[in-house]
């Protein structure tokens, strides 16, 4: 129920019943307590941050939009509320909890336009400016509230997400050193050993599955004893544990980077796949310099080049150490507010990595058994993967090449590619599931009839970790080559290597 119901709608009064003296006593009212909610959600550490969040919520209109801090993308209210969650977990609480600036006009009866402004600290001692542009419009038929949001546009300091504006202890001579260096790359090189530095141009190896894939000697930087937040559940539902934050270790927080570039690539082309802004350069009490940024990785998941582009911003707080290396201190993963559930994104392009890192292990179409050899990339470390090949229990994925040798009576098959089925679970995804692969291949002496394959249907049962967010698969079936029909679906070719982008 909406917190303004006593003073909107006293005595069930209707719109019609209200002078314009009541109404504006309504609007003042009203945006007044939304102002005291934009600060109660402003940081996870307030007494009030959950009856905030909930309260705001509902009192935003069903088609809300949300801009925020120079950022072309329109927000729909479960996305806005999702990135003001994440952003709450970088400010400490306000001491006095102070409004300073706050103001409304009324454009007409049906409409009010509030400003809010305040300030806070974040987890790095940074000042910040919160401001909130707000336009709410009235909804007669509401049986709880008449003023609802509409649109809001967000700016200030923008710390996590957009355009960051600098922050007052940025002096000039900081800001001209800066803009020497203001890329991305130079950024994570000063994290990376010498002989390890990030290349400005990202190109595809033989040994990648995806292109312009994620810098990783930057890692060599993080502190042993980091503090590191991940946004750890993404729904599209409003609930308590919307856009949590989980704390990782420095060993967690590898091993989900590494899954992370297995199933996302930087945006191909795009010259500002990484984008770094620097948010706070000053000396520190027990360290040289201290340095606060936010690089924003353009990504897409999967293969497919043309798939929507997500911003995924990572922001890193540094201290220069005393042989003038840099080491990072503290590291926030901030929650993708474009995406709903990022199980359910893994899930729907989970084939195709599957098949494209098959497709980079097969030298030789004859002889591709050695190629089975992929499902290491899917298996969770000091685990096994359960294989069953023609109705045999194999055991672990290391055994699955000679097996294939074994009964070469069943696979002696040239491997031409596979199909990619439209049919599939529906989303949400499930946290135990499975995918097959369609595998088509060339029999030694008959041939299909029309219409038909001579193919094996390859399932992968997998189970969605929660602290890698990743799939890992721990079992497999191969059935047994025979002449099936191909159905509905996407075919692929094995053995060219094409990597992303190539559907033929």
């Amino acid at each position: 129920m909406s917190v303004f119901t006593a003073i909107s709608r006293a005595n069930n009064k209707q719109w019609e019943d209200y002078t314009d003296k009541e109404i504006e006593k309504i609007k003042n009212k009203t945006t007044q307590n939304l102002a005291d909610l934009f600060v109660g959600i402003s940081s996870r550490a307030n007494y009030d941050f959950f009856t905030a969040s909930n309260s705001l919520f509902a009192n935003t209109h069903p088609d809300m939009e949300a801009q925020v801090c120079g950022d072309d993308t329109k927000f729909n209210r479960y996305q806005y509320f999702k990135l003001l969650r994440s952003s709450a977990s970088q400010y400490i609480a306000p001491r006095d909890r102070q409004i300073w600036y706050w103001h409304n006009d009324s454009p007409s009866k049906e409409k009010v336009h509030s400003l809010i402004k305040f300030n806070l600290t974040d987890k790095n001692g940074i000042n910040t400016e919160m401001i909130y542009d707000l336009t709410l419009e009235a909804d007669r038929g509401s049986t709880s509230s008449f003023f609802f949001i509409t649109k809001i546009v967000q700016g200030g300091s923008c710390l996590e997400h957009g355009k960051f504006a600098f922050s007052s202890s940025l002096d000039d001579e900081d800001v001209e050193k800066l803009q020497e260096h203001p890329d991305a790359v130079t950024f994570l090189n000063l994290f990376a050993p010498r002989s390890l530095k990030v290349p400005s141009d990202q190109e595809v190896s033989a040994e990648t599955v995806l292109p312009n894939p994620l810098p990783s000697d930057w890692l060599q930087g993080l502190s042993p004893d980091a503090d590191i937040l991940i946004c750890e559940k993404s729904t599209t539902k409003l609930s308590k544990d919307l856009a949590m934050s989980q704390s990782y270790t420095k060993e967690q927080f590898v091993s989900w980077y590494q899954r992370l570039g297995q199933m996302w690539h930087l945006k191909k082309g795009d010259a500002e796949a990484m984008k770094l802004q620097i948010m706070e350069l000053r000396d520190g009490i027990t360290a040289a310099r201290i340095l606060v940024a936010r690089v924003t990785f353009k990504m897409q998941i999967g293969i497919n080049e043309t798939a929507p582009e997500h911003d995924w911003n990572f922001k890193i707080a540094a201290k220069m150490n005393d042989d003038k290396t840099w080491t990072i201190s503290r590291l926030d993963v901030m929650c993708v507010p474009t995406i709903g559930h990022i199980m359910d994104e893994n899930y729907l392009v989970y084939r195709d990595v599957l098949g494209a890192t098959f497709d980079l292990y097969v030298n030789d179409r004859k002889q591709w058994y050695p190629a089975t050899d992929f499902l290491n990339h899917f298996k969770k470390h000091d685990e096994q993967i359960f294989i069953r090949s023609c109705e045999k229990d194999v055991g672990d994925v290391e055994k699955l090449p000679k097996t294939f040798f074994v009964l070469d009576k069943y696979w002696n098959a040239t491997m031409i590619g596979y199909f990619i089925l439209e049919e599939m679970d529906p989303i949400p995804a499930k946290k135990d599931t499975h995918v097959v692969l369609r595998m088509k291949m060339q029999p030694p002496a008959e041939t299909p009839a029309p219409g038909d394959i001579f193919g094996s249907d390859w399932a992968f049962f997998m189970k969605w970790d929660k602290m890698d967010q990743f799939y890992y698969i721990h079992k497999a079936t191969f059935s047994c080559p025979k002449f099936m029909n191909p159905e509905d679906g996407r075919f692929k070719y094995v053995g060219r290597h094409r990597g992303i982008g190539y559907e033929k």
